[in-house]
């Protein structure tokens, strides 16, 4: 059927965009991205169709791709929070933490409940080592759900290097209660006895 679609019909919408992701599964993303627009001249005013061309290009691994594509639609339809929160994952990603926090920071107004962009803020906050923060923004994340031991395990590293020893000790507790097999509680042990040695915390 999709054959004959775009065959008999190449230039319609709907085989512009079959033919786009063809591409896409081709690693031909300029070909791909091509025929998104020939599908929908007016694309970045269709945030949903937008925000599901930077998914594809983000898992093809074009993030570079994806990065332009989503702030563009994000400086465009900033009431909506899929594009920052997509923008988040690729600088994260990229190691980009800064970026990252303000594309995070920006979706979790728009979607509260987003754990991934909670996530992802924790991480980005720890990798610019403002400790501190990270914390709080890692307790959102157990106190949404997200209650297992690597969260508290990381929980217990923010806390510690933030120089709150005993928070950061309490938080090693939590995790070991939650662990379900010994390679995991040595994992924790192992973590603990590198932050709280003669070096650790700093």
């Amino acid at each position: 059927m999709f054959e004959t679609l775009v065959a008999d019909y190449p230039h319609s919408g709907r085989s512009q965009w079959l033919m786009g992701d063809i591409y896409m599964t081709q690693g031909r993303t300029t070909e791909a991205l091509a025929a998104y627009r020939a599908a929908n001249p007016n694309l970045g005013a269709h945030y949903s169709l937008t925000t599901q061309i930077g998914r594809k290009l983000m898992g093809a691994g074009h993030l570079r791709g994806a990065e332009h594509l989503l702030r563009q639609v994000w400086m465009e339809q900033p009431e909506f929070g899929t594009a920052p929160a997509l923008l988040g994952v690729i600088y994260s990603r990229m190691g980009e933490p800064e970026s990252a926090e303000e594309a995070l920071r920006a979706a979790i107004v728009l979607q509260p409940e987003n754990r991934i962009s909670r996530h992802l803020l924790a991480s980005a906050l720890s990798d610019q080592g403002r400790w501190a923060e990270a914390a709080v923004a890692r307790r959102q994340v157990i106190s949404m759900g997200e209650d297992v031991w690597q969260q508290w395990a990381w929980l217990a590293e923010f806390e510690i290097r933030a120089g709150n020893a005993l928070a950061g000790a309490a938080a090693f507790d939590s995790a070991r209660v939650r662990t379900g097999t010994p390679e995991e509680l040595a994992q924790i042990d192992s973590m603990a006895a590198v932050l709280t040695g003669p070096s650790g915390g700093g």
